[in-house]
């Protein structure tokens, strides 16, 4: 009967071998196929290429993905932009995943703003990852850990002039604790 190799691995300097015989190789094979030609389907394209056809479309996802963020970042920061400079400690709330992006902005606002400029991040109800900077005033972020970790039961860490972490509380509890509202 049909004897399929499916799996080769190196192990303790040999080769492990995975094989499927008789009915069940066949099963796995007529399965691997209907799977390859539904990718075929799907993407307009002979089995054959599916392949390339593939890789071409995870390429144009991936640039789309890169615009979007792109675009997302611009968008936070004209959001920034139209806070009034005299305000002590910016505060924005987003949706964007990109760590690097929100941190770009923390200094951005750190550079214009005096007091603690933070980004919290829904991650999803009443949860939040945060990064916080010390503005112009060069404030220790510390203390703003501190505030989150007493206040509000953050995990939290970081240096002087940044921290991050993440929070289980409401938009409105944020804001008080950076309004003053709360401490």
């Amino acid at each position: 009967g049909l004897f399929k190799i499916i799996e080769a691995k190196n192990y303790k300097g040999g080769c492990r071998l995975s094989i499927l015989c008789g009915i069940r190789a066949a099963n796995d094979y007529i399965a691997k196929q209907e799977v390859l030609l539904d990718a075929s389907r799907m993407l307009s394209t002979p089995w054959t290429e599916t392949s390339t056809a593939l890789k071409k479309k995870l390429d144009l996802i991936s640039e789309q993905k890169g615009e979007i963020a792109r675009l997302k970042e611009r968008i936070l920061a004209q959001e920034i932009q139209q806070f009034p400079s005299t305000l002590d400690n910016p505060l924005v709330f987003t949706d964007l995943e990109d760590t690097n992006i929100i941190r770009r902005q923390v200094n951005a606002m750190a550079e214009r703003f005096s007091g603690f400029c933070g980004i919290f991040q829904k991650k999803e109800t009443e949860n939040f990852s945060f990064i916080i900077g010390s503005g112009t005033a060069a404030k220790d972020t510390g203390e703003m850990a501190r505030l989150l970790r007493e206040k509000l039961g953050a995990r939290c860490g970081g240096k002087p002039e940044m921290i991050q972490g993440s929070v289980s509380a409401s938009k409105e509890q944020i804001e008080a604790l950076f309004t003053g509202q709360i401490g």
